[in-house]
């Protein structure tokens, strides 16, 4: 419990979203104690988390609130900027709509995509959709992404079965390791719905926000892609080929001045070029 709090409050340090992973920590060891008819030692070691990763990464924000009178910043320069970006309001639509134009045109200044927060953000998790890389417009640019996210399916894919197979272990068995990584995952994507609602711009829409998902991504990926490798058949041979063509896609859209050259600002030239 110690090394799990010392490793969560060094997350909180790095950033926020780090208090997911506190969260994560608690919260599995307080549902594993209720499984297993073991509270006290349950709510012992939630109490070990809370402090250590308190003492380690909570100090910074107690400063903040202390001598600032916020926990994080905010209303900077920056933020006014982006507070007259389109779209500028989410329904609950914008969470359930994932249009064509997540994969024929990949750029978050779409007007479909703008009302798309998880078409946006799948954009930006295997391609360049904000434009930090690649040119703002071009045809070669929007057939790189079309592409690179049509192969990205399958290791999506991938994930979304394991996720599975790991929500049923879990509910099977209390022995399952399971728990902590399915919390991670449910609590991240919730926190993230829930800061694209309260910040309704396309700017926030970023891949990077969601980094705390690599790890069960990770897990439960490769542990698909390896049922569906584990032969030299076709289908091993093939998913073989869509991942190597799908990281090398990747590479290119990431790399400054490779295949293309960008000479404008990096980003979306937004101000004037579409009407919510």
């Amino acid at each position: 419990a110690v090394g799990v709090g010392l490793a969560a409050g060094l997350a909180l340090l790095t950033q926020l979203a780090g208090a997911l992973a506190i969260a994560t920590a608690a919260a599995s060891y307080a549902i594993d104690g209720w499984r297993r008819r073991t509270l006290r030692g349950a709510a012992l070691r939630v109490t070990v988390v809370a402090l250590v990763a308190g003492a380690v990464g909570g100090w910074y924000y107690l400063r903040n609130r202390v001598e600032y009178g916020y926990f994080q910043p905010f209303g900077l320069p920056a933020h006014q900027i982006m507070f007259s970006m389109p779209p500028g309001e989410r329904s609950w639509t914008d969470y359930l709509n994932v249009p064509l134009a997540t994969w024929t045109d990949p750029r978050l200044l779409n007007p479909d995509l703008l009302h798309s927060v998880w078409g946006s953000t799948y954009t930006t998790i295997w391609f360049d959709g904000q434009r930090v890389f690649l040119p703002s417009e071009g045809d070669a640019v929007s057939r790189l992404g079309t592409a690179t996210l049509l192969l990205a399916l399958l290791p999506t894919l991938a994930f979304a079965i394991g996720l599975a197979g790991g929500v049923r272990r879990t509910l099977r068995s209390v022995d399952a390791i399971d728990l902590p990584l399915l919390l991670l995952v449910g609590l991240t994507l919730a926190g993230y719905a829930l800061y694209t609602w309260r910040n309704p711009w396309f700017a926030v829409i970023k891949g990077t926000s969601l980094l705390g998902l690599c790890l069960p991504f990770a897990f439960y990926a490769s542990e698909v892609l390896a049922r569906w490798t584990q032969d030299r058949g076709r289908c091993s041979l093939l998913v073989w080929s869509v991942l190597a063509a799908l990281a090398v896609l990747v590479s290119l859209s990431c790399t400054f001045n490779l295949l293309f050259e960008r000479t404008e600002v990096s980003g979306l030239d937004w101000p004037g070029r579409v009407v919510p």
